[in-house]
């Protein structure tokens, strides 16, 4: 299979366009590919790149972001372990 850049396009863009991720398979592009890696991080509009046929990868397990702020249990409610914000000054 092949690809052709276009403007702006990088290596890592095309592999995520056209396999859905990076890991390992921009290494195996570049392989595929000799000299492409000296056209730059851009390439030149219109550079074919020969897109080697590659194993399926293995489902990386996405962890969610939320929950990553440490919290205790103090009585019925919870706390966040950071200081409690002061009141405003009184006038």
């Amino acid at each position: 299979m092949r690809a052709i850049a276009m403007q702006g396009d990088t290596v890592d863009a095309i592999c995520h366009r056209v396999y859905g991720q990076t890991a390992g398979i921009t290494e195996a592009v570049l392989e595929a590919n000799p000299g492409l890696a000296d056209l730059g991080p851009v390439l030149p509009h219109g550079t074919v790149v020969n897109l080697p046929d590659l194993p399926p990868q293995p489902d990386v397990k996405r962890v969610p972001a939320v929950g990553l702020t440490p919290r205790t249990k103090q009585g019925p409610t919870w706390l966040n372990p950071s200081p409690p914000a002061r009141p405003p000054p009184s006038r």
